[in-house]
């Protein structure tokens, strides 16, 4: 029987030297990082806004040590500096001796005046150089505008509810002597942090997290404080959680008065008690007082509204911010000016200007510079003659 001839095997095609292989695989990755490269710019040249405030306690890097509790009130530690880094900054801040943000204290000038600006986080400003947070560009606005020199006093301490800023007021007041006391109420989170503390709860409970588990997450949440890219990969993991995630719990409570009318008429009392409080005072002493009404950064960059209501299990449609406004500028007393920050800063946002950042919600430095301009005006009267 004939056999069938088995044709010859394909002569295998000779091995690309080392060399060429190694080329083929630095163009790979030569490729990707390019790419990677202009993703990243990309995201910082137009990051999405949203909700991508929800990664900040995850991609920030804020020094504990720093801070200090004295008689049960946070303060910062006398004398010292340390440095704030997020994806979006990186910030000295120092202290004086009192435990404030600043330069040391001196006596003001003959004729000078001297205005205490209580407040959270966003009066502090770690964001920020010193120079360019709105109490120290209002100092310089109002001692122009006054043609006497004008001493603002930052006693913003982050994490301050108004109940913390009315017991710093009373420890620094004999001791300042402050011509005139601003009271900076943040009402993207301050109702719910004065009805916590009334309650005797833990105003602040954010669980860390981070993109990934196991031996990467360190590395990992480390890159993310310097990439926009994985920051917002961060902020899309933590979007994915369930309900009962600490990190979207707190942010459903936070908007729970601009969302829920129950929930406002349940916070609100508390904030109205503190703001008498600060009005009899000031009363008493004939001190001259104000509250500046501090927005959120979905009330001023408004395309962040849907995202963030959204976020916290809400629609747009029961987002009430002229009706949270409206009710927190009725509970303060007579006596107490009122100052809305948001007009002025709605304006700066129509034209363009980036007033918050994007995974931090506080002021970036023109969001600070708005914010001292609305403020000099408004305060100018207050300070125009010497007490």
């Amino acid at each position: 029987m004939p056999t069938t001839p088995t044709s010859a095997a394909s002569p295998r095609p000779p091995r690309p030297p080392r060399s060429a292989r190694l080329a083929r695989l630095a163009l790979v990755l030569g490729g990707l990082a390019a790419g990677l490269l202009l993703v990243e710019l990309g995201l910082r040249l137009a990051a999405p806004a949203g909700a991508a405030a929800v990664a900040q306690p995850l991609v920030a890097a804020y020094p504990g040590h720093f801070f200090r509790t004295s008689g049960g009130l946070k303060l910062l530690r006398p004398d010292a500096e340390a440095e704030f880094r997020t994806t979006e900054y990186r910030t000295r801040v120092r202290s004086n001796a009192l435990g404030l943000r600043g330069e040391a204290l001196s006596p003001p000038p003959p004729g000078g005046q001297r205005l205490l600006v209580l407040g959270d986080s966003f009066t502090m400003a770690a964001q920020v150089p010193e120079e360019q947070t709105f109490v120290a560009q209002l100092e310089a606005g109002l001692s122009v505008a006054t043609g006497r020199p004008v001493q603002a006093v930052n006693a913003g301490i982050d994490g301050h509810g108004t109940a913390d800023s009315l017991r710093l007021l009373e420890r620094l007041g004999p001791r300042l002597r402050p011509d005139a006391v601003l009271l900076a109420l943040y009402w993207g989170n301050d109702l719910w942090d004065n009805a916590r503390a009334a309650e005797g709860g833990t105003v602040r409970n954010v669980a860390s997290g981070g993109l990934l588990g196991g031996p990467l997450r360190g590395p990992l949440m480390a890159l993310s404080r310097r990439s926009f890219l994985l920051s917002h990969l961060v902020a899309w993991q933590v979007s994915r959680r369930g309900p009962d995630d600490p990190t979207l719990a707190l942010h459903r409570n936070e908007l729970a008065a601009l969302v829920d009318p129950a929930a406002r008429a349940a916070q609100l009392p508390h904030t109205e008690r503190l703001l008498r409080a600060l009005g009899e005072r000031c009363e008493a002493e004939d001190l001259p007082c104000a509250v500046a009404l501090l927005p959120p950064a979905h009330a001023v960059h408004t395309e962040r509204l849907g995202p963030t209501v959204r976020l916290a299990g809400a629609s747009p449609e029961e987002a009430d911010l002229d009706g949270l406004v409206g009710a927190i500028r009725a509970a303060v007393p007579e006596g107490l000016a009122v100052v809305d920050l948001r007009p002025a800063l709605l304006a700066a946002a129509e034209e363009g200007q980036r007033l918050y950042f994007v995974f931090d919600p506080h002021w970036t430095a023109a969001g600070h510079a708005v914010a001292a301009t609305a403020l000099a005006e408004a305060l100018l009267p207050e300070l125009s003659e010497p007490r």
